[in-house]
């Protein structure tokens, strides 16, 4: 409207969310596909399923309670990265980073 000689394409990424009593369910991009891998544990009620083949690009994600990992799984989606980093980065964020102040401290 503003410029009409310099238009571009709008490029979106899906994204719905729902609140279900104590669970947050987000999802973001495509979510059908037959490849997917889970990042934490249902039962910890913070997880991640991440869709798309490994080699290939992340496709879409249903996050549950788990607002960093959305944040991620958006942009990775976004960006059409490669699902197997963003599962990697995922995995990441599960490991406890205060262990590292631990066994310097035991020194």
């Amino acid at each position: 409207m503003v410029h009409p000689d310099d238009c571009e394409d709008y490029d979106t990424t899906e994204y719905v969310w729902s609140d279900q009593y104590d669970w947050k369910i987000q999802i973001v991009g495509h979510t059908g596909s037959d490849h997917w891998t889970m990042v934490g544990d249902p039962a910890q009620d913070r997880f991640a399923v991440v869709y798309g083949e490994s080699q290939g690009q992340a496709e879409g994600a249903v996050i549950v309670n788990w607002p960093r990992a959305l944040v991620d799984a958006r942009r990775s989606v976004a960006s059409r990265a490669k699902a197997d980093e963003l599962i990697h980065r995922l995995r990441a964020l599960l490991e406890p980073s205060s262990t590292a102040p631990a066994k310097a401290a035991a020194r």
